[in-house]
């Protein structure tokens, strides 16, 4: 079973946001990145992967519709690895546009816990399993086929057994998420679950941020663009709490404000609604990705 997982090794945390060999250029890194991401499982049971190249097409019918202000103030949620927020900053720039971006996601900041040498593990702020690093091998917190199950299980088993893990677990939980400045843990390390691109981006600010929560006081009514991707459909919520979200969201814009609502399908295509924020605080259709999003009767009702 072990050797299942060795023959198509995984890169472990390490390998990703911790060794910087002298010859990895930026192409690697980011090849490396995208493999480490699709093995990495969130308490949603969600990966972090995003495909490169995904929303250009949104990106370009979106473009005449941005407002005039500049700096352009913008904000991309459920970002998961970052890709297509590090993508769209790129593709805004070399049109000209100054922009300043906030990438918002459920879980960006995690723990890298070592229990020895050779078995460290990847948890959530929530102490959820997201993934494992043994022996040089990058495994996932959570599998599928029976064989890989057993696997995660047994070491879900032995790390969660630790004497000192109990109390330390839950130090990870702060009262308030503004709380970052919490004692470190004993043998972790911080990570923060974006691509390194992003991170490092000039331009770009990123947040823990849960589209569910009422948004923090310094985005309200704020933003000139925001995007939503992926993440309001019904496969994953129902109604109320879509109409909840949107609602937040919606609070973030300035007057004149774009939401961008968009999923894409199982056949790789986007399907998205432009909706502008009128001076009433209703949000209006003024464009359409193909047939437009599956959630717009909901988002213009919330």
């Amino acid at each position: 079973m072990f050797e299942t997982f060795a023959t198509k090794r995984g890169p472990t945390t390490r390998d990703v946001f911790f060794s910087r060999e002298g010859n990895r250029t930026e192409m690697d890194q980011a090849t490396l990145e995208s493999e480490f991401f699709r093995r990495v499982m969130t308490r949603n049971k969600v990966t972090k992967t995003t495909c490169r190249g995904r929303l250009n097409d949104l990106n370009e019918m979106v473009l005449p519709l941005l407002p005039n202000e500049r700096p352009l103030r913008v904000m991309d949620v459920a970002i998961s690895s970052g890709i297509s927020t590090v993508e769209w900053i790129d593709d805004l720039r070399s049109k000209g546009i100054d922009v300043q971006m906030i990438g918002g996601d459920l879980t960006v900041n995690a723990y890298l816990i070592s229990v020895c040498r050779a078995f460290e593990v990847l948890v959530d702020r929530q102490g959820c399993i997201m993934h494992f690093d043994l022996s040089g091998i990058g495994i996932p917190g959570s599998a599928n086929k029976l064989q890989y199950r057993l696997l995660t299980a047994a070491l879900r088993m032995i790390f969660l057994s630790c004497r000192w893990l109990k109390s330390d677990l839950r130090r990870l939980v702060p009262k308030h998420l503004s709380r970052l400045d919490r004692k470190p843990l004993p043998n972790a390390r911080t990570v923060s679950l974006v691509s390194t691109r992003l991170q490092t981006c000039p331009f770009a600010e990123v947040m823990e941020d849960d589209i569910f929560d009422a948004p923090r006081q310094r985005l309200i009514r704020q933003l000139h663009v925001l995007r939503a991707a992926n993440i309001l459909n019904r496969k994953y919520f129902g109604d109320e709490a879509l109409k909840k979200a949107v609602r937040n969201l919606r609070s973030r814009l300035r007057e004149n404000g774009l939401l961008i609502v968009c999923r894409t399908g199982n056949d790789g295509l986007n399907r998205a609604t432009v909706f502008r924020l009128q001076s009433v605080g209703k949000l209006d259709v003024v464009e359409r990705l193909r047939e437009g999003s599956e959630v717009e009767g909901l988002v213009l009702s919330a």
